[in-house]
């Protein structure tokens, strides 16, 4: 990483903790879950979601593809939505579909201001708390949108995914500064996921009750659960694209994430 032309986030890592983080997640998954993940080497990868390795080398090449497309030189808006979506309780994450939600998601943005722009999103399966008490997992994006207008990626979000009772704000931007987008990239598509506790304090200035939320790790049953369902799931099944694409052949006139490379 020294010889790269840009600087990946603090917490990216390497190929090492991602082996073994992989090897860890193995074999909680075949005690746990009796579940035995695909081999996956060298020149024989086997492309899930669930794989870190996978997920190390999908990461560091999209970051490398989107340099090479020269994006790190545009104007950058970075983004959560948190949609109406309900919650999905403990032990149903097999229900989810997850193609199906990135299409919805597509199809709203479709229908926006920003059908034109350039969009590279994924979707976080966060366990969400409130108050010790489950509420379950909660599917949002985040992502980067090409534009350097903030207002105007706020105003077309808000009108795609509009208000709604599950979230105070379902939709948070902030533009992105020159050289820093290699960390709202990756976060786009992670491979760590944990467990949101929402609680409530009292403002002391106010009077008024205000909620937080503290960001931890996933217990071992809630780990199971979620790697077991992302293992079902290919690289890149988490994404959603907008006016780029990653087939070599379909819609040749959007650039093109080489986002599957045999590693």
């Amino acid at each position: 990483m020294s010889n790269s032309p840009f600087e990946f986030p603090d917490k990216f890592g390497n190929f090492k903790k991602a082996v073994k983080r992989h090897k860890v997640l193995s074999r909680i998954l075949r005690k746990r879950c009796n579940k035995k993940v695909p081999r996956c080497r060298p020149g024989n990868r086997c492309c899930r979601d669930g794989c870190h390795k996978c997920l190390y080398l999908f990461r560091k090449n999209l970051c490398w593809e989107f340099y090479r497309q020269e994006f790190h030189e545009e104007g950058w808006v970075s983004f959560t939505i948190i949609t109406e979506h309900d919650y999905i309780p403990r032990g149903q994450l097999h229900t989810f579909d997850m193609l199906a939600f990135i299409g919805m998601c597509s199809k709203r943005i479709e229908r926006s201001p920003l059908k034109s722009e350039i969009i590279i999103a994924g979707v976080d399966l966060s366990f969400n708390r409130f108050k010790n008490e489950d509420l379950g997992y909660k599917p949002h994006l985040h992502g980067v949108i090409l534009s350097s207008d903030k207002k105007a990626v706020l105003a077309g979000l808000k009108e795609a995914f509009g208000p709604h009772e599950l979230a105070y704000r379902p939709v948070v931007t902030k533009v992105v500064n020159p050289g820093e987008w290699p960390e709202p990239l990756t976060y786009a598509y992670k491979n760590w996921f944990g467990i949101r506790s929402g609680y409530q304090t009292k403002n002391p200035k106010t009077g008024k009750q205000e909620t937080s939320a503290d960001y931890n790790r996933l217990p071992a049953d809630l780990n199971c659960e979620l790697w077991s369902y992302l293992y079902q799931y290919y690289l890149g099944d988490r994404m959603m694209l907008r006016g780029l694409r990653r087939d070599p052949v379909a819609e040749r006139y959007r650039p093109k994430l080489r986002l599957t490379t045999p590693w």
